[in-house]
């Protein structure tokens, strides 16, 4: 039996570096799916780095950096920062289309998924804190 080995957890962060696939459900909880060119089908999905990874803890720091001022912590500004960590982990995404034409995954784009299709948001922050599916990948090799 092992105790708490610091030089093996320091690297869990750098796990979530990688990201974690997140399958897209619909507002009916169902998962998605599209077909690729050679008309096989694929899970529609986002790939998303984790909250303890570098690019959200970088996001984080910046946002420190700028709340120098109370009156500058309102409740819009505070949801448009939890928004701008979550976009700046979103690391690629398929089966993403507007009127069939595939959606490039851009900051632009994949703020206006997460605005207009808050339910997305929510399955992508879920999976960002569920620290455990970013070692899944580790284990199963």
């Amino acid at each position: 039996m092992s105790g708490f080995d610091i030089s093996k957890e320091k690297e869990a962060g750098k796990l979530e570096d990688d990201g974690t696939f997140v399958h897209i459900n619909d507002l009916n909880d169902t998962p998605m799916y599209y077909e690729d060119a050679d008309g096989k089908e694929q899970e529609v999905g986002i790939t998303v780095a984790g909250a303890h990874s570098t690019r959200y803890r970088n996001a984080e720091g910046k946002q420190r950096r700028r709340r120098l001022k109370p009156k500058d912590l309102t409740g819009a500004r505070l949801h448009e920062d939890s928004l701008e960590k979550v976009i700046h982990c979103t690391l690629s995404w398929q089966g993403i289309e507007d009127k069939g034409e595939e959606v490039r995954c851009d900051a632009h784009n994949v703020r206006m998924i997460y605005t207009h299709c808050p339910w997305v948001l929510d399955q992508v922050v879920e999976a960002m804190n569920d620290h455990t599916r970013f070692f899944e990948k580790e284990s199963s090799s």
